[in-house]
This record gives C-alpha cells, structure tokens and sequence, in this order.
C-alpha cells in the first residue's frame, strides 16, 4: 500500500470538527511559509492588502484540503500554482473560475464553493478597484520618469510614443471622457461630434481652419450626460507637447486656433456643446503664465467653449491626489470585523484559521465613487467618479 506524502498533515479529515480543520489551515499556511512558495513576500501595506491575502489563505487552504496531491507538487510547480491563485483572486472571479477549473481541476463542489465565496461578499469589487487604482499610481510614476528624467526624456517621441500612451489612459483627462478621434483632422472631429449626437447633420465638405491649412488634432474626448441629448454633450480637445516645449505664443496660438475653427463652423454650433481645448507641454513660457487666468491654467472662457495651458507635472500631480484619496477611501472602508465575521460563520468549517480577529475599522463595503461593473483591472480600466 503506497502512503502519498503529507508533510503537513493536511489531507482532509473524515470528521468535520471545527477545531481539527482549523489547526489543519494554520499548518497549511505554516508550511507554504516555510517552504517559501507562499505568493506574499512583504507584509500588507493596508487593510484591503490584508483582506485580500486572507482571502487567498481561505481559497488556498480550501484547494490543498480538496485537491488530490496538491501537496505533493513540486516546490517549482506549487509556487507556480499559488502564484497563479493569486494573480486570479486579484483579478476578477471569473478568472477564478477559470484557474481552478482548467488549471487546478478542483472537483465542482469546492469549485463553485469557492468562486461563490467572492460573489458573496462582494470581495471582487474591494479588490479589483484597489488593484486598478494602484495600477493607475504607478503608470503615473512611470510617466514622470519619462517625461522628467534626462535620459527618457530626451528620447521620448512625441507623435509615436508620448501620444500612443496617453491615448490609451484617457483617464487622465477625466474619468468620464471616451477616447472619440486620435490624430485626425477636424472634419474627423465633426463627423464624431454627429455620432454622439445620432444626427442626420450632412458632412458635405471638409471644416475650414482659420489659417486655411489642414487642422490635425491630437486627442479628441467627449462625455455624454445624457446620451444623445445635446445639452448633455462635451468635448474636450487635447493638444500633446513632448517633453522640453514650453508652452509660448505659437502653441497658444496654435490651440486657439482649433478652437475658433470649431466655432465658426456653423456645423458645430447648429446645437449646443460644451468644447474644452486643452494644450499640455513642460511648462508655461512667460507669454502663457501671462495669459493663465487662475490656477488651473485658463485663457479664454466665453459661452461655451474654454481654452487651457497645463504642464505635465500637474496633469501627473492632479490624478496622483485623487488616486490616492480613492485608496485611501479604500483602506478606511474595509472593516476587518464585520466582513471576516461573515467569513467565519458562512465557511466556519475551514476559514478559522486563517482568519483571525484583528482591530476593528470602518464599514464594509465597496468605496462610494467607484463603479465595479466597469472596472478590468487587466486593461486598465474603469470609473472613478470625482
């Protein structure tokens, strides 16, 4: 008769006592620790980070209590496995699902025991927003490195690198803006602005620009309120400098003249739209500082229609403060108490390990101003209302 190897002795009991499933957990845990294949290797940073490690300890625990020899993978392979485990739980729980179907083929029932125990308590939210929100922190500490550091920023291009970067982060000109043209002319920005509009409007020939040459626009954003209502509708046209353009009279000169260019055009005007133009370079040059009516750099406001200057460095320093004021709302929001109590009594028959009493905090609950439904922490993606 071969006896399959349990170091940890955690093959799971014929009885179904609390106390002998939780000393089976701890021992679980202990042993990954020791055998350095547990996925964790600092300590939680906050209380989400700790809410978020528990509930991998439940579901890992759960998986090599009910998986025929789980614990006898290799050192290579199991930490591979609990990798995987992690990077599931982090991300969504259908990706959950997924792992532990095809990857880890637990039986159906701890299967769908586990995958409901996310939907229950709504972990998938906590998680996948805290995980979008600091994705989102540090792609704007890698922005800052190539737009301020020597070496990066004297390499950066702006058309075919700067620009393809920030038209796949829209987020940081708004939450509520979709990316509607990308470094099209202004009869492309046009025909955008009748789809947003559902209208018949004829695009019979090209918008003039005021100089009469062919206008190109970096970025064009809109947000619809209320869709296909006009007076639901904005705009925001963005205009990208690389790194080392101040912005001077020619690139003032330059966005103000799309902006006039739009306005003049009774195509535009036929209903109305809110329209922001925007210019984004280094810094200001004295002529734009001149020009800057307040602090968040306005030239021009007049019906409906605004025109900016802004530096990178406030675009970067703007979305960082708000970032950080949603994981903040995060962490106060995770109460270890009231969520890991439910744990306990919902799974009491396998989570008393794992997860311990720890000090009390703020109510349970996804963060107020962060929309799950939209989130995919894997593209980057999501809402985060201000």
């Amino acid at each position: 008769m071969t006896t399959q190897h349990d170091p940890a002795g955690i093959r799971p009991p014929t009885s179904q006592d609390p106390d002998h499933a939780a000393a089976q957990a701890r021992a679980i845990v202990e042993a990954w620790k020791a055998e350095q294949v547990y996925p964790f290797p600092d300590a939680p940073g906050n209380a989400v980070e700790q809410i978020e490690r528990q509930v991998f300890e439940i579901v890992a625990a759960h998986i090599a209590r009910h998986l025929p020899g789980f614990d006898a993978i290799q050192r290579d392979g199991k930490a591979f496995q609990l990798r995987l485990l992690r990077q599931a739980i982090e991300t969504s729980p259908e990706s959950l699902q997924l792992i532990l179907d095809e990857a880890l083929r637990l039986p159906p029932q701890q299967r769908d025991e586990l995958a409901q125990l996310l939907r229950d308590t709504s972990l998938s939210s906590i998680i996948g927003g805290t995980r979008l929100v600091s994705e989102r922190l540090r792609f704007l500490a890698g922005l800052e490195v190539l737009l301020f550091d020597p070496e990066p920023k004297r390499r950066l291009r702006e058309r075919t690198q700067l620009h393809r970067i920030i038209a796949e982060n829209c987020w940081l000109f708004g939450e509520e803006y979709s990316l509607s043209v990308d470094d099209r002319s202004l009869s492309a920005v046009l025909a955008e602005h009748r789809k947003w509009l559902a209208s018949d409007l004829v695009i019979d020939v090209p918008v003039t620009h005021v100089s009469h040459t062919r206008g190109i626009v970096d970025l064009m954003l809109s947000k619809a309120t209320r869709p296909h209502r006009a007076n639901g509708l904005s705009h925001l046209i963005v205009e990208l400098k690389a790194p080392g353009v101040k912005i001077g009279a020619d690139e003032i000169t330059q966005i103000q003249a799309y902006a006039f260019s739009v306005m003049r055009d009774r195509r535009f005007s036929m209903v109305k739209v809110d329209w922001h133009f925007r210019v984004i370079g280094d810094e200001l040059a004295p002529y734009a500082q001149a020009l800057a009516q307040d602090h968040t750099g306005l030239i021009h406001a007049k019906a409906n229609l605004t025109i900016q200057v802004k530096t990178w460095a406030q675009i970067i320093d703007e979305n960082r403060a708000r970032l950080q004021f949603f994981l903040d709302k995060f962490d106060s929001q995770v109460d270890r108490a009231a969520s890991l109590g439910y744990l306990r009594h919902r799974y009491a028959g396998y989570l008393e390990s794992v997860v311990e009493a720890r000090e009390p905090r703020a109510a349970w609950g996804t963060a107020r101003g962060f929309d799950a439904q939209s989130a995919d922490p894997a593209r980057g993606h999501g809402h985060l209302d201000t």
